[in-house]
Parts: C-alpha cells; sequence; structure tokens
C-alpha cells in the first residue's frame, strides 16, 4: 500500500486541490510500482509537468476513472536535464532539454493509464509536443529513490513561442487562475469537494 509524505508543491497545500494534495502525498513501495509495470503490459507510465499535474484534468480528458483514483495513482517526480518554460500566450508550460547541468522539472508520474485515456491526452496535446522517452527518479514509500522509464510531452513548436526563464516561469498558482483551469476544475467539483 502506497503511503503519504509531508512534501509540498510550490504554493500553500491549503489553497491546492484536495486530488492534487493526495497526489502530492502519494509514495509506492517498489513492489507496487514493479506491479504497475507488469499491469502496464509494455506501456511506460506518463511524466506530467503542467495543467495535467491535477487530477481533476486528467479525470477530464480520459473520463476513465474517478478523481479519488486519478490522484492515487499519481506521485512527485523529478526530471532532469530538462527546463520547463511558460508558452507565450498560454496557460500551459513546455519543456525542452536543457544544457545546465542542475535543471530539473518538478512534475508527476501517472501509472495505469489505459491506451484510450493515452490516446484522449494525445488528442488533447494538438500536436504541439512530441511524446518522449525520459527518465524521471520519484521517491519510494521506504525513502529511497528509483529512476524509472517513462514518456513526456516535450514541445517541438517554435522555440520563440517560450518565455525565457529571465522573464518569467510557469507557476502552479498563476495557472489556478486561469479559465483554462477553471473548466476542468468545474468538472469535478462534486467530486473533489467529496474527498
Amino acid at each position: 500500500m502506497s503511503t503519504q509524505s509531508p512534501d509540498t508543491l510550490p504554493s500553500a497545500a491549503s489553497l491546492l486541490p484536495k486530488s492534487l494534495n493526495i497526489a502530492q502525498q502519494n509514495r509506492f513501495t517498489s513492489g507496487e510500482v514493479d506491479q504497475f509495470f507488469e499491469q502496464a503490459q509494455a506501456s511506460r507510465p506518463s511524466f506530467v509537468y503542467g495543467s495535467l499535474m491535477f487530477p481533476s484534468a486528467i479525470n477530464t480528458i480520459t473520463q476513465e476513472a474517478s478523481l479519488l483514483s486519478v490522484a492515487k495513482s499519481m506521485t512527485p517526480a523529478i526530471l532532469t536535464a530538462y527546463q520547463r518554460y511558460a508558452v507565450d500566450g498560454a496557460s500551459y508550460p513546455a519543456i525542452l532539454p536543457s544544457d545546465h547541468a542542475d535543471a530539473s522539472v518538478n512534475g508527476f508520474l501517472i501509472f495505469g493509464l489505459t491506451r484510450e485515456g493515452k490516446a484522449a491526452i494525445d488528442n488533447f496535446e494538438g500536436g504541439l509536443y512530441d511524446l518522449t522517452k525520459v527518465t524521471v527518479r520519484v521517491t519510494l514509500a521506504d525513502g529511497k529513490t528509483r529512476e524509472i522509464e517513462a514518456e513526456a510531452y516535450v514541445w517541438r513548436g517554435y522555440r520563440d513561442d517560450l518565455v525565457e526563464i529571465s522573464q518569467g516561469e510557469w507557476t502552479l498558482e498563476a495557472f489556478m487562475g486561469s479559465s483554462f483551469y477553471n473548466w476542468f476544475s468545474s468538472n469535478t467539483e462534486d467530486e473533489e469537494a467529496a474527498l
């Protein structure tokens, strides 16, 4: 059984949706991770780092599992050697490989997405990204870390469409004020309130 950890996201936990707090605190045992891979039939988990970090977004897009089930299939993860950028004029971010040794992107690893669920997310991403094999690091329930092969959506649009880090970074707080966030959170507000 997964355990809970007190790690925090970059904003006050009380301001975040309960489902996101559940995902943030979730840690799996090494045996559970192995079991996820056995059940996945060679399908890699997904690393998400922007709007898809919200279980309500995954729930709205895939329409496959309950909000709680989605949150419980997620765990925090770190992707090294990549950088997250804000996309100019958009509420969603993008990632690109980075030459900086200390570059990393905090996000979540999602286990158990079905082929149909992944196809729905591919459709949602709309061709702006390439689904790329990456290696992420997660902290397990026993406090040890484990590297896991995953898939992430890497920006394939114009580099000029990305905001330089010095001019502003994508943040959860800013995203939560967007109409895009309001759209998917309104689809799950009854489930969110029941958590």
